[in-house]
């Protein structure tokens, strides 16, 4: 009797001590980790209690009606020209609809647009919409510790680099207090957006143009092309990219970027030619986006595009198809018209309807 006592005992102290065990064990697991605090609000400027108005409608029904875009025809064109005309007074009211951390998750309010708007609003706007550089340099500036913080540093990192010149320094400044973190490129890429206003940034742009990260790179020869200028600088980067970098991406968005500067260079429309022939798919699809950027050579280039639109790799079948498009005239519409490839018939009715425009506006 004693002895079953003295089991039921000890096998009781066991359990005891196992579930205490796992309980220590368990205990710190089930404390949440702390949650990285987000970025800190940045003022905005005080925004007016009406918003402007053009032909008797609101700013914001003006930027939802931008959003709107129209299928192969872009942003709407009278939109486009409200915003326009109500100008710098849009300013407070389109950093008051951008993301901000705290309203973050309640966006999408009726009558409120959405960020794809308010970003096309910001490059109808262009220079005047400077005033807003500086909130918008304090956002990009600040370190992110979320995804909410994120959003807020993208959409913002977008939306500066449609304000002209003025944007150029505090996007700089961004990029070289971001060197070695990994949403970088985004910024670099995002230079393309200032046009040929970014032509003072081509200089400090190239420094980035060998980085080890690829991202970077493909970010810094976007940037090049889409700004279109300073081609002493950017056509020998450019070229280097083409011919030894070695990722493909970056290949292809260099030979793409290249069409930009063919009547700044005769090693342009030589090297795009070569570069068709490439064994790397990527680079042969970047060829043919480049040389659809030289639309004053329609006699040179269509004859080098047309044969890729029965190319067996359906990228390079589009790809050509869409060069084509972009030269935007009626020899390469035609081109497109007699091929009869049912890969590119949705290229094809653009085309389409960017002739009908053409010759719209040349009546």
């Amino acid at each position: 009797m004693m002895n079953t006592r003295i089991r039921q005992l000890l096998m009781g102290l066991g359990l005891l001590v196992a579930v205490g065990g796992f309980l220590w064990f368990k205990a710190p697991t089930s404390v949440k980790p702390p949650q990285p605090s987000p970025a800190p609000v940045v003022r905005l400027p005080a925004v007016p209690r009406e918003q402007p108005v053009y032909q008797g409608k609101p700013l914001s029904y003006w930027v939802i009606k931008v959003g709107q875009i129209e299928e192969y025809n872009g942003a709407p064109d009278g939109a486009v020209a409200a915003i326009r005309a109500i100008g710098s007074n849009a300013v407070p009211f389109l950093l008051d609809w951008m993301p901000h951390p705290e309203t973050l998750h309640h966006h999408g309010s009726s009558g409120i647009p959405e960020w794809d708007a308010v970003e096309i609003a910001w490059w109808a706007l262009g220079s005047d919409g400077k005033s807003a550089i500086p909130t918008l340099a304090r956002v990009i500036n600040q370190s992110r510790h979320t995804m909410d913080d994120y959003s807020v540093w993208r959409e913002s990192a977008k939306a500066i680099s449609y304000l002209g010149p003025d944007a150029i320094v505090p996007m700089l400044t961004a990029v070289t207090n971001m060197q070695g973190k990994y949403h970088v490129w985004e910024l670099i890429h995002n230079f393309q957006n200032l046009g040929t206003n970014g032509a003072p940034a081509v200089p400090a742009l190239i420094h980035w143009a060998n980085d080890p990260d690829y991202w970077v790179r493909d970010g810094v020869v976007s940037a090049l092309g889409g700004i279109g200028q300073r081609p002493d600088l950017a056509v020998p980067v450019l070229l280097n990219a083409l011919e030894h970098d070695s990722n493909g991406m970056v290949r292809r968005d260099a030979a793409e970027a290249l069409g930009a500067f063919a009547n700044d260079s005769d090693a342009v429309l030589p090297e795009l030619t070569k570069m068709l022939k490439d064994s790397n798919w990527e680079a042969r699809e970047g060829a043919l986006s480049g040389l659809g950027k030289i639309s004053d050579k329609p006699d040179v280039v269509i004859p080098l595009i047309v044969p890729f639109l029965s190319d067996e790799n359906s990228v390079i079948e589009r790809s050509a198809a869409y060069a084509l498009r972009d030269l935007n005239c009626r020899t390469a519409y035609n081109a497109l018209v007699e091929n009869r490839n049912p890969n590119i018939g949705d290229i094809v009715y653009q085309a389409g309807e960017q002739e009908k425009a053409r010759k719209k506006h040349l009546k």
